[in-house]
């Protein structure tokens, strides 16, 4: 716990020092430092990172070929990266790299996001606080593949959705983390949902967003019902199924999880009013630039805030899985950098007393559910010194 504590101490300690003037510099260096502390860490029998370790040991043993029979016709890419990682003999490499994969990432859209919106030093700290205090960094040591997936996906997102750039291979992406993590089909399918939906405005968009939970839960059903067709659809179905009945997670972790998600269903909110006063302004040429790219500009935003509310809505759908409950909310937390910095950026034009009061909830949430993993998930961590 103290090792942890230490860590992101420093991390936020250099992010108020380096932030304005090297952000870039910044950003690799909280990579850095929490990728090496993770390299040190110990893997318990009770973690996934300790099976991972015992399959790259087989791998290692039996060579290419059998661990591709073995592991690799549900997940082949998943199999693949374990495999490269078993060439180095070096065990401690693998929470290093889905540290630095998962935070590097995340960190990366944070960057883009603040330049983007032109965001003030002080509301980018804000929002690093944010993410730094909330994003569970004892399960993305654990667990590997998913919170990896999570933040790939996060980045090229917001590049398909944000910035228009690289579509087709953005596309591609999506479809190759479905062969690295089976549980990446639905937010692949939120994809393709936000495609369909975002030709809805007002009352008739809130509506539409409000079905999206049945989508979902109807997309799975057919999943379900024809699994057996196909190798991946039939693994996703049986660990939905068996997270379904996995309940060691207590209370507290649950209350947890629901609260943030609460919170992001909110600031999501705001995020469309704000961005529908923008486009008020525009269409009513209030403002200085209405040019078509700033009309598309406040579109393409709310359309990564409407992603990141489906994303939340399915924690709803699948609120009897704990499995899902307690990891997805930390998909959305990497969108939420994004969102949040949106909410912070436009709220000063309105009233700055607005914008004081988010910040202060934004803290008080944050330094609270970071107290919460202090206590209760960061002290299982223990390290070689």
């Amino acid at each position: 716990m103290v090792y942890s504590f230490g860590a992101h101490l420093l991390v936020l300690l250099a992010g108020a020092v380096m932030i304005r003037k090297h952000p870039k510099k910044f950003y690799i260096l909280a990579t850095a430092i929490l990728s090496l502390l993770s390299y040190f860490v110990i893997a318990t029998e009770n973690m996934d990172l300790f099976r991972y370790i015992r399959i790259m040991e087989y791998i290692r043993a039996m060579g290419f070929d059998w661990g591709m029979d073995t592991y690799g016709p549900s997940n082949p890419l998943a199999f693949i990266f374990f495999y490269g990682i078993s060439l180095f003999e070096n065990d401690a490499m693998l929470p290093a790299v889905a540290v630095a994969t998962t935070y590097g990432f995340s960190f990366a859209l944070l960057y883009k996001a603040s330049k983007r919106l032109n965001a003030s030093t002080m509301d980018t700290y804000i929002a690093l606080v944010f993410f730094m205090l909330n994003m569970n960094y004892c399960y993305v040591i654990d667990v590997v593949r998913i919170y990896m997936a999570f933040a790939i996906m996060a980045y090229f997102l917001y590049m398909d959705i944000v910035e228009k750039k690289h579509r087709i291979f953005c596309f591609v992406v999506y479809a190759a983390l479905c062969y690295f993590h089976y549980a990446m089909m639905v937010f692949v399918i939120l994809r393709i949902i936000l495609i369909i939906t975002r030709r809805f405005k007002g009352v008739l968009a809130a509506i539409v967003s409000l079905l999206v939970p049945v989508v979902v839960f109807v997309a799975y059903k057919f999943v379900e019902g024809f699994s057996g067709e196909s190798l991946l659809f039939s693994v996703a179905n049986d660990k939905l199924l068996g997270y379904k009945d996995y309940t060691v997670f207590g209370v507290w972790q649950f209350a947890a999880s629901m609260i943030r998600c609460a919170l992001f269903v909110a600031l999501c909110l705001f995020a469309f009013w704000l961005c529908s006063n923008w486009k008020y302004e525009l269409a009513n040429k209030t403002l200085g630039d209405n040019s078509r790219e700033t009309v598309m500009f406040v579109k393409r935003n709310s359309d990564l805030v409407m992603y990141t509310l489906y994303i939340v809505f399915t924690v709803f759908v699948f609120i009897t899985n704990y499995q899902f409950v307690l990891r997805v909310p930390y998909f959305a937390q990497i969108f939420m950098s994004f969102v949040l910095l949106l909410v912070m950026t436009r709220i000063k034009k309105i009233d700055y007393q607005y914008h004081t009061f988010v910040s202060v909830i934004i803290i008080l949430e944050s330094v609270a559910h970071f107290g919460y993993l202090l206590l209760y998930v960061y002290k299982n961590l223990t390290f070689t010194f």
